[in-house]
């Protein structure tokens, strides 16, 4: 797999760390509602498959920067990863950073429109 440099840096940064276990992460139900509480660069969450990622720590290491997803802090973000990154192994990147399993439907963000020739988000006008 040939990962971009920040994001091999943060992998090796926070592999270390090992996360918490499956069991654990099994173990706390987050609701949608608590994700959006933290929907700032400075604490931010999001849901991607099920699992609940306090992605603050990897903002800084997204390859794009941080304008790209701003959108979606405190949002489910399993349909714009995949579409976007569907060649990118995303839960594998962010796993040290799971805090939990999603419990209710997952919370979308506002309707968005990708730009697949650049691969940038914006939102629908």
């Amino acid at each position: 797999m040939r990962t971009h440099r920040a994001t091999a840096e943060f992998m090796a940064l926070h592999s270390q760390l090992g996360g918490l276990s499956d069991s654990e992460i099994a173990a706390r139900q987050i609701t949608p509602q608590e994700i959006r509480a933290h929907c700032t660069a400075e604490d931010c969450w999001v849901s991607y498959r099920g699992i609940v990622y306090n992605l603050t720590p990897y903002l800084s290491y997204h390859p794009a920067g941080t304008s790209p997803i701003e959108d979606y802090y405190g949002y489910d973000i399993t349909a714009v990863a995949t579409s976007v990154h569907g060649f990118v192994p995303v839960a594998e990147i962010i796993r040290p950073l799971a805090i939990g399993t999603l419990d209710g439907t997952p919370l979308i963000p506002p309707e968005k429109r990708l730009k697949t020739e650049t691969g940038s988000l914006r939102r629908r006008t």
